[in-house]
Protein backbone atom coordinates (compact mmCIF):
# COMPACT_ATOMS: atom_id res chain seq x y z
CA UNK A 1 0.00 0.00 0.00
CA UNK A 2 3.21 2.46 0.38
CA UNK A 3 5.44 1.63 -2.94
CA UNK A 4 3.94 4.57 -4.38
CA UNK A 5 4.76 6.84 -1.84
CA UNK A 6 8.20 5.25 -1.26
CA UNK A 7 8.89 5.63 -5.09
CA UNK A 8 7.73 9.42 -4.62
CA UNK A 9 9.50 10.09 -1.13
CA UNK A 10 12.98 8.67 -3.10
CA UNK A 11 12.65 11.08 -5.57
CA UNK A 12 10.91 14.55 -4.00
CA UNK A 13 12.83 14.09 -0.56
CA UNK A 14 16.66 11.95 -1.03
CA UNK A 15 16.74 13.15 -4.76
CA UNK A 16 17.65 9.59 -6.07
CA UNK A 17 16.47 8.30 -9.48
CA UNK A 18 16.19 4.17 -8.30
CA UNK A 19 17.04 2.31 -5.85
CA UNK A 20 19.67 -0.72 -5.75
CA UNK A 21 19.74 -4.41 -4.95
CA UNK A 22 17.93 -5.01 -2.11
CA UNK A 23 17.19 -2.02 -1.14
CA UNK A 24 12.78 -1.64 -2.19
CA UNK A 25 12.76 -5.13 -0.86
CA UNK A 26 14.07 -4.25 2.83
CA UNK A 27 12.67 -0.74 3.05
CA UNK A 28 8.60 -2.89 2.34
CA UNK A 29 10.13 -5.40 4.75
CA UNK A 30 10.57 -2.76 7.77
CA UNK A 31 7.56 -0.91 6.64
CA UNK A 32 5.37 -4.24 7.31
CA UNK A 33 6.69 -4.95 10.63
CA UNK A 34 8.98 -7.37 9.92
CA UNK A 35 12.64 -7.75 11.29
CA UNK A 36 15.52 -7.41 8.62
CA UNK A 37 18.85 -8.03 8.61
CA UNK A 38 20.39 -5.93 5.91
CA UNK A 39 24.06 -7.32 4.76
CA UNK A 40 25.05 -4.63 1.70
CA UNK A 41 29.11 -4.15 0.83
CA UNK A 42 30.15 -0.71 1.65
CA UNK A 43 28.67 1.43 -0.59
CA UNK A 44 25.50 -0.26 -1.06
CA UNK A 45 23.39 2.13 -0.06
CA UNK A 46 22.55 0.21 3.44
CA UNK A 47 21.52 3.75 5.29
CA UNK A 48 18.50 4.25 2.69
CA UNK A 49 16.73 0.98 3.73
CA UNK A 50 15.95 2.79 7.22
CA UNK A 51 16.11 6.55 6.65
CA UNK A 52 13.04 6.51 4.00
CA UNK A 53 10.98 4.37 6.22
CA UNK A 54 11.36 6.88 8.51
CA UNK A 55 9.89 9.62 6.18
CA UNK A 56 6.56 7.32 5.80
CA UNK A 57 3.88 7.11 8.37
CA UNK A 58 1.44 4.80 6.37
CA UNK A 59 3.44 1.63 7.53
CA UNK A 60 2.25 -1.38 9.46
CA UNK A 61 4.55 1.20 12.30
CA UNK A 62 4.53 4.92 12.60
CA UNK A 63 6.53 7.44 14.92
CA UNK A 64 10.00 7.06 15.70
CA UNK A 65 12.49 5.16 13.66
CA UNK A 66 15.76 5.09 16.53
CA UNK A 67 18.84 4.06 15.26
CA UNK A 68 21.95 2.53 17.31
CA UNK A 69 25.72 2.95 15.99
CA UNK A 70 29.04 3.67 17.45
CA UNK A 71 30.41 6.08 14.70
CA UNK A 72 29.80 9.67 15.79
CA UNK A 73 30.99 10.80 13.06
CA UNK A 74 28.86 8.85 10.75
CA UNK A 75 25.85 10.15 12.97
CA UNK A 76 27.06 13.66 12.84
CA UNK A 77 27.54 13.61 8.93
CA UNK A 78 24.26 11.85 8.41
CA UNK A 79 21.78 14.03 10.61
CA UNK A 80 23.37 17.27 8.80
CA UNK A 81 22.76 15.21 5.46
CA UNK A 82 19.03 14.29 6.47
CA UNK A 83 18.54 17.83 7.62
CA UNK A 84 19.11 19.43 4.84
CA UNK A 85 17.01 17.17 2.93
CA UNK A 86 14.18 18.38 5.08
CA UNK A 87 14.41 15.36 7.57
CA UNK A 88 13.50 15.63 11.07
CA UNK A 89 16.64 13.80 12.77
CA UNK A 90 18.27 14.21 15.78
CA UNK A 91 21.62 12.71 17.66
CA UNK A 92 21.96 11.99 21.22
CA UNK A 93 25.29 10.84 22.60
CA UNK A 94 28.03 11.98 25.62
CA UNK A 95 28.83 15.24 23.96
CA UNK A 96 25.51 16.31 23.02
CA UNK A 97 24.95 19.93 25.20
CA UNK A 98 22.40 19.75 27.82
CA UNK A 99 19.64 22.23 26.44
CA UNK A 100 20.00 20.38 23.23
CA UNK A 101 19.20 16.96 24.57
CA UNK A 102 15.93 18.38 26.84
CA UNK A 103 14.76 19.61 23.82
CA UNK A 104 14.84 16.40 22.26
CA UNK A 105 13.70 14.45 25.37
CA UNK A 106 10.83 16.98 25.16
CA UNK A 107 10.07 16.31 21.56
CA UNK A 108 9.70 11.99 22.74
CA UNK A 109 6.55 13.19 24.41
CA UNK A 110 4.60 15.11 22.09
CA UNK A 111 0.94 13.42 20.99
CA UNK A 112 2.53 13.94 17.19
CA UNK A 113 6.68 13.39 18.02
CA UNK A 114 6.71 12.74 14.07
CA UNK A 115 6.14 16.07 13.18
CA UNK A 116 9.12 16.67 15.53
CA UNK A 117 11.40 13.82 15.30
CA UNK A 118 11.31 11.03 12.67
CA UNK A 119 14.62 9.64 13.15
CA UNK A 120 16.81 9.71 16.50
CA UNK A 121 20.38 8.67 16.07
CA UNK A 122 22.07 7.30 20.01
CA UNK A 123 24.78 5.58 20.49
CA UNK A 124 25.04 2.14 22.10
CA UNK A 125 26.37 3.42 25.51
CA UNK A 126 23.52 5.86 25.94
CA UNK A 127 20.98 3.23 25.43
CA UNK A 128 22.05 1.14 27.69
CA UNK A 129 22.44 3.61 30.57
CA UNK A 130 20.13 6.47 29.99
CA UNK A 131 17.25 5.58 32.40
CA UNK A 132 15.76 9.08 31.37
CA UNK A 133 15.75 8.18 27.59
CA UNK A 134 14.35 4.58 27.93
CA UNK A 135 11.26 6.52 29.90
CA UNK A 136 10.79 8.22 27.09
CA UNK A 137 10.83 5.03 24.97
CA UNK A 138 8.73 3.47 26.57
CA UNK A 139 6.43 6.46 26.15
CA UNK A 140 6.80 6.30 22.40
CA UNK A 141 5.84 2.35 23.02
CA UNK A 142 2.46 2.87 24.68
CA UNK A 143 1.72 6.01 22.28
CA UNK A 144 2.54 2.63 19.75
CA UNK A 145 4.73 5.70 18.08
CA UNK A 146 7.90 3.78 18.01
CA UNK A 147 8.57 2.62 14.65
CA UNK A 148 11.52 0.24 14.43
CA UNK A 149 14.88 0.00 16.31
CA UNK A 150 17.37 0.24 13.71
CA UNK A 151 21.43 -1.48 14.50
CA UNK A 152 23.84 0.04 12.79
CA UNK A 153 27.15 -1.89 12.33
CA UNK A 154 25.25 -5.17 13.92
CA UNK A 155 28.60 -7.42 13.61
CA UNK A 156 29.51 -5.38 16.85
CA UNK A 157 26.59 -7.61 18.42
CA UNK A 158 28.93 -10.75 17.83
CA UNK A 159 31.28 -12.11 19.69
CA UNK A 160 32.72 -13.72 16.97
CA UNK A 161 32.32 -10.99 14.45
CA UNK A 162 35.77 -8.26 14.29
CA UNK A 163 34.43 -5.40 16.24
CA UNK A 164 33.14 -6.88 19.06
CA UNK A 165 31.59 -4.61 21.48
CA UNK A 166 30.24 -5.19 24.74
CA UNK A 167 27.72 -2.50 24.89
CA UNK A 168 26.34 -3.91 21.84
CA UNK A 169 25.33 -6.93 23.85
CA UNK A 170 22.75 -5.40 25.92
CA UNK A 171 20.75 -4.13 22.42
CA UNK A 172 18.74 -7.51 23.09
CA UNK A 173 17.44 -7.20 26.35
CA UNK A 174 16.15 -3.36 24.77
CA UNK A 175 14.09 -5.67 22.27
CA UNK A 176 12.46 -7.44 24.89
CA UNK A 177 11.43 -4.44 26.79
CA UNK A 178 9.55 -3.53 23.33
CA UNK A 179 7.37 -5.99 21.85
CA UNK A 180 5.92 -5.47 18.61
CA UNK A 181 8.73 -2.79 17.42
CA UNK A 182 10.30 -4.23 14.07
CA UNK A 183 14.01 -4.46 14.48
CA UNK A 184 16.88 -3.53 11.32
CA UNK A 185 20.63 -5.04 12.08
CA UNK A 186 22.49 -3.57 9.12
CA UNK A 187 25.96 -4.62 8.68
CA UNK A 188 28.73 -4.52 5.38
CA UNK A 189 30.89 -7.20 6.90
CA UNK A 190 29.34 -10.51 8.17
CA UNK A 191 30.27 -14.52 7.60
CA UNK A 192 27.74 -16.98 8.19
CA UNK A 193 28.70 -17.62 11.82
CA UNK A 194 28.60 -13.87 12.61
CA UNK A 195 25.48 -13.36 10.25
CA UNK A 196 23.43 -16.48 12.72
CA UNK A 197 24.94 -15.39 16.34
CA UNK A 198 23.90 -11.44 15.49
CA UNK A 199 20.58 -12.14 14.91
CA UNK A 200 20.49 -14.51 17.89
CA UNK A 201 21.68 -12.54 20.37
CA UNK A 202 19.45 -9.58 19.33
CA UNK A 203 16.07 -11.72 19.59
CA UNK A 204 15.74 -11.71 16.13
CA UNK A 205 14.93 -15.56 15.72
CA UNK A 206 11.29 -16.01 14.99
CA UNK A 207 9.64 -18.38 13.29
CA UNK A 208 6.62 -18.91 11.02
CA UNK A 209 5.53 -15.87 8.72
CA UNK A 210 7.43 -13.40 11.66
CA UNK A 211 10.65 -14.69 10.88
CA UNK A 212 13.13 -12.37 10.34
CA UNK A 213 13.76 -11.41 6.90
CA UNK A 214 17.44 -11.99 5.21
CA UNK A 215 18.92 -9.68 2.67
CA UNK A 216 22.15 -10.49 1.24
CA UNK A 217 24.55 -10.06 -2.14
CA UNK A 218 27.75 -9.97 -3.48
CA UNK A 219 30.59 -8.83 -1.55
CA UNK A 220 32.45 -8.63 -4.71
CA UNK A 221 33.73 -4.70 -5.16
CA UNK A 222 34.44 -4.34 -9.33
CA UNK A 223 35.84 -1.21 -8.88
CA UNK A 224 38.63 -1.80 -6.44
CA UNK A 225 42.46 -3.27 -7.23
CA UNK A 226 43.26 -5.05 -4.63
CA UNK A 227 47.81 -5.63 -3.92
CA UNK A 228 50.52 -6.51 -1.41
CA UNK A 229 53.54 -4.92 -0.94
CA UNK A 230 56.79 -6.25 1.38
CA UNK A 231 57.15 -3.70 4.01
CA UNK A 232 60.74 -1.90 4.20
CA UNK A 233 62.14 -1.89 7.15
CA UNK A 234 62.40 1.36 9.42
CA UNK A 235 61.23 5.00 8.13
CA UNK A 236 61.47 3.76 4.74
CA UNK A 237 57.87 2.10 5.47
CA UNK A 238 57.10 6.02 5.51
CA UNK A 239 59.23 6.69 2.46
CA UNK A 240 57.56 3.87 0.66
CA UNK A 241 53.66 4.56 1.33
CA UNK A 242 54.78 8.58 0.58
CA UNK A 243 56.17 8.17 -2.81
CA UNK A 244 53.29 5.06 -3.73
CA UNK A 245 51.15 8.75 -3.20
CA UNK A 246 52.94 10.54 -5.22
CA UNK A 247 53.68 8.57 -8.14
CA UNK A 248 49.91 6.96 -8.63
CA UNK A 249 47.31 9.47 -6.47
CA UNK A 250 48.77 12.92 -6.24
CA UNK A 251 46.39 15.45 -5.47
CA UNK A 252 43.82 12.04 -4.64
CA UNK A 253 42.21 11.47 -1.52
CA UNK A 254 43.15 8.65 0.68
CA UNK A 255 43.24 6.57 3.97
CA UNK A 256 46.30 5.38 5.59
CA UNK A 257 45.41 2.92 7.95
CA UNK A 258 47.92 2.22 10.96
CA UNK A 259 48.15 -0.25 14.34
CA UNK A 260 48.77 2.36 17.16
CA UNK A 261 47.88 5.94 17.59
CA UNK A 262 51.89 6.59 17.91
CA UNK A 263 51.99 5.33 14.46
CA UNK A 264 49.27 7.21 13.11
CA UNK A 265 50.83 10.96 14.76
CA UNK A 266 53.99 9.66 13.19
CA UNK A 267 53.63 9.21 10.09
CA UNK A 268 51.04 11.98 9.55
CA UNK A 269 53.68 13.98 10.29
CA UNK A 270 56.33 12.18 8.43
CA UNK A 271 54.39 12.63 5.23
CA UNK A 272 53.87 16.20 5.63
CA UNK A 273 57.31 17.51 6.82
CA UNK A 274 59.21 15.69 4.94
CA UNK A 275 57.71 14.71 2.12
CA UNK A 276 55.08 17.60 1.52
CA UNK A 277 51.87 15.50 1.54
CA UNK A 278 48.52 17.19 3.20
CA UNK A 279 47.93 14.78 5.55
CA UNK A 280 47.22 14.63 9.55
CA UNK A 281 46.11 12.14 12.09
CA UNK A 282 42.80 10.43 13.18
CA UNK A 283 42.40 8.51 16.27
CA UNK A 284 39.25 7.73 19.21
CA UNK A 285 42.25 10.08 21.63
CA UNK A 286 41.49 13.01 19.38
CA UNK A 287 38.79 15.82 21.67
CA UNK A 288 35.81 16.40 19.97
CA UNK A 289 36.48 19.36 18.49
CA UNK A 290 39.89 18.36 16.88
CA UNK A 291 38.01 15.24 15.41
CA UNK A 292 35.57 17.15 13.96
CA UNK A 293 38.05 20.38 12.43
CA UNK A 294 39.85 17.07 10.80
CA UNK A 295 36.32 15.82 9.34
CA UNK A 296 35.27 19.26 8.29
CA UNK A 297 38.89 19.72 6.55
CA UNK A 298 39.12 16.33 4.91
CA UNK A 299 35.57 16.79 3.14
CA UNK A 300 36.45 19.83 1.69
CA UNK A 301 39.33 18.36 0.43
CA UNK A 302 41.58 21.00 2.22
CA UNK A 303 43.68 17.51 3.89
CA UNK A 304 44.00 15.08 1.13
CA UNK A 305 45.28 12.10 3.61
CA UNK A 306 43.87 11.13 6.62
CA UNK A 307 45.95 8.75 9.13
CA UNK A 308 44.11 6.26 11.32
CA UNK A 309 44.18 3.40 13.69
CA UNK A 310 42.78 0.14 12.25
CA UNK A 311 40.38 -0.07 15.62
CA UNK A 312 38.71 3.31 14.89
CA UNK A 313 35.74 3.17 12.96
CA UNK A 314 36.04 6.33 10.76
CA UNK A 315 32.38 5.85 9.53
CA UNK A 316 32.71 8.93 7.07
CA UNK A 317 30.52 8.81 4.57
CA UNK A 318 33.52 10.19 1.45
CA UNK A 319 32.46 8.90 -1.69
CA UNK A 320 35.58 9.98 -3.74
CA UNK A 321 38.34 8.37 -2.15
CA UNK A 322 40.73 7.26 -4.52
CA UNK A 323 43.10 4.42 -2.65
CA UNK A 324 43.51 3.15 1.07
CA UNK A 325 46.75 1.82 2.26
CA UNK A 326 47.35 -0.23 5.20
CA UNK A 327 50.66 0.29 6.52
CA UNK A 328 50.03 -2.65 9.09
CA UNK A 329 47.98 -6.08 8.46
CA UNK A 330 44.66 -5.80 9.78
CA UNK A 331 43.55 -8.62 12.57
CA UNK A 332 41.18 -9.96 9.91
CA UNK A 333 39.95 -10.35 6.97
CA UNK A 334 36.59 -9.39 7.80
CA UNK A 335 38.18 -5.81 9.00
CA UNK A 336 40.36 -5.52 5.72
CA UNK A 337 36.94 -6.49 3.92
CA UNK A 338 35.49 -3.31 5.79
CA UNK A 339 38.52 -0.81 5.99
CA UNK A 340 39.45 -0.98 2.04
CA UNK A 341 35.67 -0.73 1.43
CA UNK A 342 35.87 2.90 2.33
CA UNK A 343 37.79 3.45 -1.11
CA UNK A 344 35.71 4.13 -4.04
CA UNK A 345 32.10 4.51 -2.83
CA UNK A 346 31.17 6.46 -5.95
CA UNK A 347 31.78 3.36 -8.01
CA UNK A 348 34.93 4.94 -9.77
CA UNK A 349 38.43 2.80 -10.04
CA UNK A 350 40.10 3.03 -6.33
CA UNK A 351 43.02 1.26 -5.33
CA UNK A 352 44.07 -0.91 -2.03
CA UNK A 353 47.42 -1.38 -1.05
CA UNK A 354 48.69 -3.75 2.59
CA UNK A 355 52.31 -3.50 3.05
CA UNK A 356 53.08 -6.81 4.75
CA UNK A 357 55.69 -7.34 7.28
CA UNK A 358 55.72 -10.59 8.55
CA UNK A 359 56.77 -8.67 12.41
CA UNK A 360 53.14 -6.98 12.29
CA UNK A 361 51.59 -10.58 12.77
CA UNK A 362 53.52 -11.08 15.62
CA UNK A 363 52.48 -7.66 17.47
CA UNK A 364 49.05 -8.44 16.89
CA UNK A 365 49.22 -12.23 18.52
CA UNK A 366 50.88 -10.50 21.68
CA UNK A 367 48.25 -7.65 21.31
CA UNK A 368 45.52 -10.65 21.35
CA UNK A 369 47.20 -12.60 24.57
CA UNK A 370 47.57 -9.50 26.54
CA UNK A 371 45.70 -10.00 29.81
CA UNK A 372 43.99 -6.21 29.09
CA UNK A 373 42.20 -7.47 26.33
CA UNK A 374 39.17 -8.43 27.52
CA UNK A 375 37.74 -11.64 26.06
CA UNK A 376 37.02 -15.75 26.79
CA UNK A 377 40.23 -18.36 25.48
CA UNK A 378 37.71 -19.01 22.88
CA UNK A 379 37.15 -15.39 21.79
CA UNK A 380 40.80 -15.47 21.85
CA UNK A 381 41.54 -18.72 20.12
CA UNK A 382 38.97 -17.05 17.35
CA UNK A 383 41.23 -13.95 17.06
CA UNK A 384 44.18 -15.98 16.48
CA UNK A 385 42.65 -17.85 13.82
CA UNK A 386 41.34 -14.65 12.34
CA UNK A 387 44.62 -13.35 12.25
CA UNK A 388 46.44 -16.37 10.88
CA UNK A 389 43.78 -16.38 7.68
CA UNK A 390 45.23 -12.94 7.45
CA UNK A 391 48.55 -13.87 7.17
CA UNK A 392 47.81 -16.44 4.70
CA UNK A 393 46.10 -13.67 2.34
CA UNK A 394 49.45 -11.89 2.66
CA UNK A 395 51.66 -14.60 1.82
CA UNK A 396 49.68 -16.11 -1.28
CA UNK A 397 51.49 -14.38 -4.03
CA UNK A 398 49.90 -17.06 -6.69
CA UNK A 399 46.06 -16.90 -5.87
CA UNK A 400 43.70 -13.94 -7.07
CA UNK A 401 43.22 -11.67 -3.90
CA UNK A 402 38.89 -11.65 -5.04
CA UNK A 403 39.07 -15.13 -5.24
CA UNK A 404 40.44 -15.54 -1.08
CA UNK A 405 38.62 -12.51 -0.03
CA UNK A 406 35.07 -13.75 -1.01
CA UNK A 407 36.06 -17.40 -0.06
CA UNK A 408 36.31 -16.28 3.76
CA UNK A 409 32.73 -14.72 3.32
CA UNK A 410 32.03 -18.12 1.97
CA UNK A 411 30.90 -16.80 -1.22
CA UNK A 412 32.81 -18.65 -4.70
CA UNK A 413 34.32 -16.04 -7.59
CA UNK A 414 35.90 -17.17 -10.78
CA UNK A 415 39.47 -15.55 -10.87
CA UNK A 416 38.72 -14.85 -14.71
CA UNK A 417 36.31 -12.43 -13.43
CA UNK A 418 38.79 -10.42 -11.34
CA UNK A 419 40.30 -9.21 -14.84
CA UNK A 420 43.92 -7.91 -13.87
CA UNK A 421 41.63 -6.40 -10.51
CA UNK A 422 44.54 -7.60 -8.32
CA UNK A 423 48.44 -7.86 -7.99
CA UNK A 424 48.22 -11.81 -8.14
CA UNK A 425 46.18 -11.46 -11.24
CA UNK A 426 48.46 -9.17 -13.09
CA UNK A 427 51.87 -10.72 -11.90
CA UNK A 428 53.62 -12.40 -15.04
CA UNK A 429 55.49 -15.08 -12.36
CA UNK A 430 55.32 -18.55 -12.42
CA UNK A 431 54.78 -20.72 -9.52
CA UNK A 432 55.87 -24.35 -9.11
CA UNK A 433 54.04 -26.51 -6.77
CA UNK A 434 56.55 -28.72 -4.95
CA UNK A 435 55.89 -31.00 -1.82
CA UNK A 436 57.87 -30.14 1.18
CA UNK A 437 56.51 -32.54 3.54
CA UNK A 438 59.85 -33.60 4.40
CA UNK A 439 61.34 -30.60 5.22
CA UNK A 440 58.42 -29.39 7.14
CA UNK A 441 58.99 -32.53 9.35
CA UNK A 442 62.74 -31.61 10.23
CA UNK A 443 61.64 -28.52 10.79
CA UNK A 444 59.09 -29.46 13.78
CA UNK A 445 62.00 -31.48 14.83
CA UNK A 446 64.40 -28.86 14.61
CA UNK A 447 62.42 -26.21 16.43
CA UNK A 448 61.57 -29.23 19.01
CA UNK A 449 65.30 -29.96 20.00
CA UNK A 450 66.32 -26.17 20.13
CA UNK A 451 63.30 -24.35 21.82
CA UNK A 452 64.45 -24.81 25.08
CA UNK A 453 67.06 -22.52 24.42
CA UNK A 454 64.52 -19.42 23.90
CA UNK A 455 65.20 -18.89 20.25
CA UNK A 456 63.73 -16.78 17.99
CA UNK A 457 62.01 -17.63 14.86
CA UNK A 458 64.79 -15.99 12.96
CA UNK A 459 67.27 -17.76 14.75
CA UNK A 460 65.10 -21.14 13.89
CA UNK A 461 65.61 -19.93 10.22
CA UNK A 462 69.33 -19.21 10.27
CA UNK A 463 69.68 -22.71 11.26
CA UNK A 464 67.77 -24.77 9.34
CA UNK A 465 69.22 -23.02 6.20
CA UNK A 466 73.01 -23.65 7.71
CA UNK A 467 73.92 -20.71 8.79
CA UNK A 468 77.05 -20.99 11.20
CA UNK A 469 77.04 -18.33 12.95
CA UNK A 470 77.97 -17.19 16.68
CA UNK A 471 75.23 -18.24 18.41
CA UNK A 472 74.26 -21.56 16.48
CA UNK A 473 78.07 -22.35 16.94
CA UNK A 474 77.94 -21.38 20.72
CA UNK A 475 74.37 -23.29 21.15
CA UNK A 476 76.36 -26.26 19.05
CA UNK A 477 72.80 -25.92 17.52
CA UNK A 478 75.05 -26.51 13.81
CA UNK A 479 75.77 -30.42 15.38
CA UNK A 480 71.80 -30.79 14.81
CA UNK A 481 70.74 -33.30 12.01
CA UNK A 482 68.60 -30.80 11.01
CA UNK A 483 71.02 -28.03 11.02
CA UNK A 484 71.20 -27.06 7.08
CA UNK A 485 67.72 -29.38 6.40
CA UNK A 486 66.78 -25.94 4.02
CA UNK A 487 69.94 -25.13 2.52
CA UNK A 488 68.93 -26.47 -0.88
CA UNK A 489 65.56 -23.55 -0.46
CA UNK A 490 65.89 -20.15 -0.54
CA UNK A 491 65.60 -17.72 2.28
CA UNK A 492 62.33 -16.51 1.06
CA UNK A 493 61.20 -19.92 0.36
CA UNK A 494 62.13 -21.03 4.28
CA UNK A 495 60.22 -18.10 5.90
CA UNK A 496 57.37 -18.91 4.00
CA UNK A 497 57.14 -22.56 5.09
CA UNK A 498 57.79 -21.51 8.56
CA UNK A 499 55.15 -18.81 8.42
CA UNK A 500 52.70 -20.96 6.78
CA UNK A 501 53.46 -23.89 9.91
CA UNK A 502 52.89 -21.18 12.24
CA UNK A 503 49.42 -20.90 10.56
CA UNK A 504 48.42 -23.81 10.67
CA UNK A 505 49.94 -24.51 14.53
CA UNK A 506 52.01 -27.15 13.54
CA UNK A 507 54.35 -24.57 15.22
CA UNK A 508 53.33 -21.76 17.65
CA UNK A 509 55.49 -18.84 18.07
Amino acid sequence: PWSDEVCEVLKSRFKMKGFRENQFQAINATLSGKDCFVLMPTGGGKSLTYQLPAVIQSGATKGVTVVVSPLLSLMEDQVQHLSKLGVFAFLINGDTPREDRDRIMDGLWKSNVEDFIQLLYVTPEMLGKSEKMLRAFDGLHRRRKFARLVIDEAHCVSQWGHDFRPDYKNIGEVRVRYPGVPMMALTATATSRVKDDTIHNLGMEKHGENRCQVFTQSFNRENLYYEVRPKSKGSQDVAAIASLIKESHAKETGIVYCLSRKNCEDIAASLAKDHGIRATHYHAGLEGPAKAAVQQEWQAGHIKVIVATIAFGMGIDKSNVRFVIHHSIPKSLEGYYQETGRAGRDGKPSRCYLFYGYGDAGKLRRMIDDPKNEGSREVKDMQHQMLRKMVQYCENKSDCRRVQVLAYFNERFNAEDCDGGCDNCLSESTYEEIDLTAEAKKAVDLVRKIRKDKVTLLHCIDVFRGASNTKAKAKKHVELDEAGAGSHLNRGDVERLFYQMIGEEALVE
